[in-house]
């Protein structure tokens, strides 16, 4: 059973270097503060004879500690971090400072170098829960988690698409409503075209007779009623499948949840706080619902929308054309500019609601011991 934290290519020369040929590292952690007390990477390896402290960049300063000079080891909680001790008979002590995001990570460390020291069979957990993203470095919002910045949005959709599979006739029926309702919403433009054109201001060398047009006119008023009537049905039979499609798929989403939740071990709910877990298994499941029933259609029927403006704005005059599109890419620079920077809101106010959703529970669920110390104010 080893720990060993994964390292490049450099650095592991670097150690491979401070270790002798015979020597395995049995442990092979990373800290994230020098020892002077600003951030920075110092490696920790431990073998069955020693302990190396390796800095990462600088200057070669390693520090080298003989498991049988080991008196003690111990962790020291400090002022805005924590401080790994290795008391040595007659020698100073060697420390290395780590933050508090490193505290049970540091925790199996201490007891595996003390289990090492005594000559005894290595034996700690080191499963740990990731603090940090493995690909791009960054803090994960909850430990072991995933990371929102490497997280493909395409195939976050594409899992949500494969809880379409068991309504894949609804779905059909969804797309065909859509087109059908962009469509409708396409044509009235074309026929109020020929009834100001053919009808209410005729060419001059138009020849046609006044009961020609009325009648032309009846029929024109005719079709938009029933583009309109149509239009009408079409967004009837959408907003009822979508409604009915994301009521379901949302339920088939908290089904899952909930059965995972079920199963987890009781070492998962030691770690986590469960006004989190019932925010996650409540407001989430709340969000998405409202995005397969309103932003998904919204997004559906726009977009078809504005191609089929922009097929008939090409038909009828290309210069016209461009002048519309003209600001649209201005648009598109100013939404890559914005858009990442709401979602950091977003994402800040998930959190935020996550923790007053834990702090509610926690205080409802320990009501009767803030009643027994009066309480109630501080709570409020």
């Amino acid at each position: 059973m080893k720990l060993l934290d994964p390292v490049n290519r450099a650095t592991e020369k670097k150690i491979g270097t401070a270790l002798l040929p015979t020597e395995e590292p049995l442990i092979r952690v990373c800290t994230d503060m020098d020892n002077d007390g600003t951030y920075g990477r110092v490696w920790l390896v431990a073998t069955s004879k020693r302990v190396l402290i390796i800095p990462e960049s600088g200057p070669d300063s390693t520090v080298e500690v003989a498991m049988r000079d080991i008196a003690r080891v111990r962790s020291e909680v400090l002022v805005g971090g924590h401080r790994l001790e290795l008391e040595r008979v007659g020698k100073p002590t060697v420390s290395v400072l780590y933050s508090r995001s490193l505290g049970e990570k540091f925790a199996e460390v201490s007891r595996g170098v003390e289990q090492l020291r005594k000559g005894k069979p290595l034996e700690i957990n080191t499963e740990l829960d990731r603090i940090r993203c493995q690909k791009c470095d960054q803090l994960l919002p909850v430990r072991g988690g995933i990371c929102p910045a490497c997280t493909s949005r395409m195939a976050t959709l594409g899992r949500m698409a494969c809880y379409l599979k068991p309504y894949w006739p609804s779905g059909v029926l969804l797309a065909v409503a859509s087109i059908l309702n962009s469509g409708a919403e396409l044509l009235p433009p074309l026929i109020t075209r020929a009834l100001v054109d053919d009808v209410l201001v005729p060419l001059a060398t138009d020849s046609g007779s006044t009961e020609a047009r009325i009648r032309l006119l009846g029929l024109l008023v005719l079709g938009l009623i029933t583009i309109r009537l149509f239009g009408w049905a079409m967004e009837w039979i959408h907003g009822w499948t979508v409604s009915w499609l994301g009521a379901r798929v949302t339920a088939d989403i908290q089904s899952q949840l909930y059965r995972r939740l079920e199963m987890l071990s009781l070492e998962f709910y030691d770690k986590r706080k469960a006004g989190a877990l019932i925010s996650r298994a409540t407001r989430d499941s709340r969000m998405l619902q409202n995005f397969l029933v309103d932003g998904v259609p919204y997004l559906i029927i726009n977009v078809l929308t504005v191609a089929g403006i922009l097929f008939f704005l090409i038909w009828m005059s290309r210069g016209l054309s461009l002048y519309v599109i003209l600001p649209v890419p201005l648009m598109m620079m100013w939404g890559t500019f914005y858009w990442p920077r709401l979602r950091r809101f977003f994402s800040k106010w998930g959190q935020r609601w996550s923790r007053l959703t834990d702090h509610t529970q926690e205080t409802l669920s320990g009501i009767r011991l803030i009643k027994s110390f009066v309480q109630e104010k501080h709570e409020v």
